[in-house]
């Protein structure tokens, strides 16, 4: 069950959305202006890396703790 990150074309609202199955991410609305003019965005992620780090992001920059 992934979380998806959109972008109104209306209001340029950026929101989240999880999607349960396939059928879902098709009818996908903003949650402020209502508008089904939206597009998915690349969104980022985490990972844990080994027992001694907590995380690993796929995002921005380093900074310690994280690699």
């Amino acid at each position: 069950m992934p979380i998806f990150e959109y972008c109104c074309k209306q209001c340029d609202r950026e929101f989240e959305l999880l999607i349960w199955s396939k059928g879902d991410g098709e009818d996908v609305e903003c949650p402020q202006c209502s508008s089904r003019e939206v597009e998915r965005t690349l969104s980022c992620f985490s990972t844990a890396k080994g027992l001694g780090s907590l995380s690993a992001s796929n995002c921005g920059t380093s900074s310690p703790g994280f690699k």
